[in-house]
């Protein structure tokens, strides 16, 4: 799936061949690493009626089972053999922490960390792939936090609390970085020793662990004199950063970063300069973070698209909206075929309602700006409630001023430039805030407010949405009506269904994706954010609820109303997941496998037993159903997106108290054997070349 999310020139619907492809590689990934995580769940658990040899036993065997299936693999570079060192990766974890947990060696986390970092190496080497990279490069990092953060106590990743410390943990990262950058990437003859197929994922993860903490260092040395060392060797970092990726190798993803890296060390810094708590000061702060937030962004988008193109004519009002340029495909190799060419020709994409003729903003870009966006809100708001309050702090004022801010937004919007949209953005969001608070104050009933704030707040970002405005901005105000509708419900037992349909609406919006993207262009843009924002908070939900449940405090915090245990991992949100999932699967599979497919039947019946034994963790369903979803519509950066939840949501198995670690531990093991049948049952010949249906983005 990583690849899947790599792939530059995913633009239209997967065909069944391409599907194959992907699939063959993420059930067997995916089997590693349930299998490996049941292992260590199972270990965890501390069975004392299994002999310490027995567990010792099981751990090796299940290590030299990893080992020979790789050995059973056609090649060194399919993706059993790199599924197959992978799982042995996460194994040695597993023993590694037996060890620990049978013979008290006295010995530091980090020391555990360490080892487990050593011994994965020669999978890693020997895989070349990015997931087993990825596992070293986390494993390296919690190493080094937790020998930097000794006397901090922190449960596993420990916080680096000095200079020194920060200075490490950045060096650290830069020479994984070297390394990455440094290494043959397979072209001219040489061979790829690092990564068989190599992609910025593993240099951008660990450039963001070189530059973070310098630039947590950074912002602190604006107030600890301390740490003001670490403002000029942030700035030098950044410089070389941004040197070296825009002239020896371009990535404007880390460009971005580095950019706006040194616009947030901009904004603290005159916060620090500026008289605190005036109106002045945040809105002059403001003003600089949506200017200089629009001049980065639009370099950064005249980077991204090059010379610009020649001009298009408008597009009708109610045109379906177009494809975008088709992008070169990478070089195919064994584990990247070369793919069909798509039947539709490349276009340009063309604006509506008469905006001028641009490219399409990277999703990288909308969310770096919307961030943006969002602090300046956040000054402006505050800047405007003193001024507020000596008027008499009455909703009638803040409502005047939400209006005022809402009102200016749209006509900014109307201008269609970076600079005026960035602004707009910022005056939307704290203009929906003090309208939403003004609504609150004027409840007549105190225990109301906390209501009327959500249904109010949930009414406007619905009313802002329908304005013209770009795409961030319909994401954002259908986040915020999505919410606030959520907050209006409250604790109660509802939550969990509403949950429920939240997962139904995204599955049901991006399968009839073609239906409403037929119709008018208004109404494909309003549907099209709303499957993004209801896509997010779907993969939330899990998370939510499970807090909700489990921890009092964010009950109170959260939700009004008595409070009332939400019991959903037995309950109604599991089983309407899965039945959500399963009735999506009833169209996706066809679509996966091919008409013709002689294990459909079988393949069903798994897919459902499936859905049975992981009804026990939800977020691991939603995440792994949505991503499916994601990738037939070709939104790369969604998928992306749950995938990290997958992941996320595997982690926070562990420690859900629904369950024991036994009963947790067999479950993910069956799963993992549910995912291997499957890998074996979806493998068929390749046909011809095939014709991809294109996807609107």
């Amino acid at each position: 799936m990583i690849a899947a999310a790599e792939h530059p020139h995913l633009k239209g619907r997967p065909t069944p061949d391409e599907w194959q492809h992907w699939l063959q590689r993420g059930l067997a990934y995916g089997a590693a690493l349930l299998l490996g995580a049941g292992l260590i769940f199972f270990l965890a658990y501390n069975w004392d009626a299994l002999h310490r040899f027995a567990k010792f036993a099981l751990a090796a065997f299940a290590l030299l089972g990893c080992a020979g299936f790789a050995t059973t693999a056609p090649g060194p570079d399919t993706t059993q053999w790199r599924a197959a060192l992978f799982g042995a990766a996460v194994v040695s974890g597993a023993l590694l922490a037996l060890i620990g947990q049978s013979y008290q060696t006295g010995a530091d986390m980090w020391m555990l960390f360490a080892l487990w970092c050593v011994l994965i190496t020669p999978f890693a080497l020997l895989s070349r792939a990015s997931a087993s990279w990825l596992l070293w490069l986390l494993v390296f990092n919690l190493a080094v936090l937790r020998a930097l953060s000794q006397s901090v106590p922190w449960p596993i990743i420990g916080v680096p609390s000095d200079v020194t410390a920060l200075l490490m943990l950045s060096l650290a990262n830069a020479a994984v970085l070297a390394v990455f950058e440094r290494a043959p990437d397979g072209g001219h003859g040489a061979r790829a020793w690092l990564l068989l197929r190599p992609g910025r994922i593993l240099p951008r993860v660990a450039a963001l662990g070189a530059l973070l903490p310098l630039g947590i260092g950074a912002i602190t040395g604006l107030w600890d004199n301390d740490y003001q060392v670490l403002i000029a060797v942030y700035l030098l970092a950044t410089a070389l950063s941004l040197t070296g990726y825009l002239v020896w190798r371009r990535d404007l993803v880390l460009v971005a970063l580095n950019a706006y890296g040194l616009l947030a060390f901009a904004t603290f810094a005159l916060l620090r300069a500026l008289p605190g708590n005036s109106f002045v000061g945040h809105n002059l702060t403001a003003l600089f973070v949506v200017l200089a937030s629009a001049g980065v962004g639009f370099w950064l988008r005249t980077l991204h698209c090059g010379p610009a193109a020649p001009a298009q004519p408008v597009r009708p009002r109610h045109a379906r909206p177009q494809e975008p340029a088709q992008l070169a495909h990478p070089e195919p190799d064994a584990l990247h075929p070369a793919l069909p060419e798509p039947a539709y020709p490349p276009v340009r994409p063309e604006p509506v309602e008469g905006h001028s003729p641009s490219p399409t903003q990277p999703w990288w870009l909308m969310l770096l700006q919307s961030l943006a966006a969002w602090v300046a809100s956040l000054l402006i708001l505050g800047s405007f409630l003193l001024p507020l309050a000596f008027a008499g702090d009455s909703p009638l004022f803040r409502g005047i001023a939400g209006a005022v801010l809402c009102i200016a937004a749209i006509a900014l919007f109307r201008r269609h430039a970076m600079f005026t949209d960035q602004m707009a953005l910022a005056f939307s969001l704290a203009g929906q805030a003090l309208l939403s608070i003004a609504l609150a104050d004027a409840s007549p009933r105190a225990s109301l407010s906390g209501q009327a704030w959500a249904i109010g707040a949930s009414l406007i970002a619905l009313g802002m949405m329908l304005a013209p405005a770009n795409r961030a901005h319909r994401i954002i105000c259908a986040l915020i009506a999505l919410v606030s509708a959520g907050l209006f419900i409250g604790n109660q037992p509802a939550l969990p269904l509403a949950c429920v349909l939240l997962t139904a609406l995204a599955c049901g919006l991006w399968l009839y994706r073609d239906a409403w993207m037929n119709g008018s262009a208004q109404r494909a843009h309003l549907l099209s954010a709303l499957a993004v924002a209801a896509t997010l908070l779907a993969l939330a939900a899990p998370a939510i609820l499970s807090l909700l449940e489990e921890h009092y405090w964010v009950r109170r915090v959260l939700l009004a109303g008595p409070d009332r245990e939400l019991i959903w991992h037995t309950g109604l949100y599991p089983l309407g997941v899965a039945l959500v999932l399963a009735w999506s699967g009833r169209y996706l599979l066809p679509e996966m496998l091919g008409p013709e497919h002689r294990h459909r039947l079988l393949l069903t019946f798994l897919g459902v037993l499936l859905l049975i034994v992981l009804q026990a963790a939800p977020g691991l369903l939603v995440s792994t159903g949505l991503m499916l979803l994601c990738l037939r519509a070709a939104h790369r950066a969604l998928a992306g997106i749950a995938l990290l939840a997958v992941l996320s949501y595997l982690g926070l198995h562990y420690y859900q108290l629904h369950a024991t670690l036994l009963h947790k531990s067999v479950l993910l093991a069956a799963g993992g054997v549910v995912l291997l049948a499957l890998r074996s049952l979806i493998a068929r010949p390749t046909g011809g070349p095939t014709t991809r249906t294109p996807a609107t983005p």
